[in-house]
């Protein structure tokens, strides 16, 4: 099993309609990178594992060593979840996963497309 890492929610805020944005710092460095996620474990029993609960990614939106911002659509149960916590609430969740978004040198102009909260590692892509 992967390495749980703890955070603290530092801000919790409405993003627009239907969306919402949470900073949280970890209390260790975790090593993420831009296009990178995390599974954020709620305290929601998970139906379909009786004794778990739910587990959710959600992609790094902005990423320092320890701080991080994700962006959420508030659409089902985990990501209201998410969206109700309050600073100072803990945030368990494993990661770094996936692969990060790396350019070789040289390459020319590229361009980004995302809608909704796909946008949200597009920023910390973009300044990688």
């Amino acid at each position: 099993m992967a390495e749980i890492h703890t955070a603290t929610v530092l801000s919790s805020e409405p993003a627009g309609p239907g969306f919402h944005m949470v900073v949280a710092e970890a209390h260790a460095p975790f090593g993420a990178l831009p296009g990178q996620w995390g599974a954020f474990h709620t305290d929601i029993p998970n139906p379909e594992k009786p004794g778990q609960t739910l587990r959710r990614a959600w992609s790094f939106a902005e990423i320092g060593e320890t701080r991080f911002r994700l962006f959420v659509a508030t659409v089902g149960p985990a990501t209201h979840w998410l969206a109700a916590r309050n600073p100072g609430d803990a945030l368990p969740f494993t990661g770094p996963w996936g692969s990060r978004f790396r350019l070789d040198d040289g390459v020319g102009p590229v361009g980004f497309f995302a809608a909704g909260s796909g946008i949200s590692p597009i920023g910390a892509m973009v300044d990688s």
